[in-house]
């Protein structure tokens, strides 16, 4: 068995009742325009990391259809090879 910690805070008894106090007093328990700040730069963060992703697709996409359309040129152009057809 592991043994817990007996105290959690230095001055464990003076720290709790000075703890119990703020709460009773506090209008809020949340940091209130910090915890604002921090979200809406969290939504700024995720907004450009879904943006990057999205150029990044598009990206891949774009490069898929170039090699697709490069393979089809290279099938045609076999094909047309082996049937001796000139355009």
């Amino acid at each position: 068995m592991i043994p817990l910690m007996k105290a959690t805070f230095t001055n464990e008894l003076e720290t709790k009742k000075e703890l119990a106090e703020f709460i009773i007093r506090a209008n809020q328990l949340s940091m209130g325009e910090t915890c604002l700040r921090f979200e809406q730069g969290f939504d700024l963060v995720i907004a450009n990391r879904m943006m990057k992703c999205a150029r990044l697709r598009r990206c891949l996409c774009e490069i898929f259809h170039i090699v697709v359309i490069t393979n089809l040129w290279r099938i045609e152009n076999f094909r047309n090879n082996i049937f001796g057809i000139n355009l």
